[in-house]
């Protein structure tokens, strides 16, 4: 699939039906709550952003965490279904790649052990992964060197 040009900009409260859409049509059987979204998003140290076409309309999402002072950690990320694969979850990595700076310069995205699609895509990205014993997921960080 040939590579789309999007935008990246950091969600705003008119995305919220749209990012329940896409979490709920692409997700799979890693989707979340709608509340369970809202309340990532707007907890004290979350924060959202979104992929956009031309027209302002997202195409994808990535909710994240600042409570560490030494990393962002992305708490779901999601691309509409029939759109993966085209550049857009590698717009969002990249643009959260971005914010990384002397103070906070790690990713971290903890995901189950049996989604081998994200993992193969973070470990193209520069992830690194970190098997939790005893558990089913794992933690991929990415550094800034």
């Amino acid at each position: 699939m040939l590579a789309l040009e999007v935008q990246t900009r950091f969600m705003v409260n008119i995305d919220f039906d749209r990012v329940i859409e896409l979490n709920h049509t692409s997700s799979g059987d890693y989707g979340w709550q709608p509340d369970d979204l809202w309340n990532e998003w707007k907890a004290d140290q979350g924060a959202g952003m979104v992929a956009v076409d031309h027209n302002d309309y997202p195409l994808g999402f990535c909710i994240y965490n600042m409570d560490d002072k030494e990393r962002y950690e992305i708490k779901h990320l999601v691309v509409e279904k029939n759109l993966q694969r085209s550049g857009i979850g590698t717009a969002l990595i990249n643009r959260m790649k971005d914010k990384l700076n002397d103070r906070r310069y790690i990713l971290r995205y903890t995901i189950p052990d049996d989604n081998l699609a994200t993992q193969l895509f973070l470990k193209k990205m520069g992830f690194k992964a970190k098997v939790v014993r005893s558990a089913n997921f794992y933690i991929f960080e990415y550094e800034k060197v």
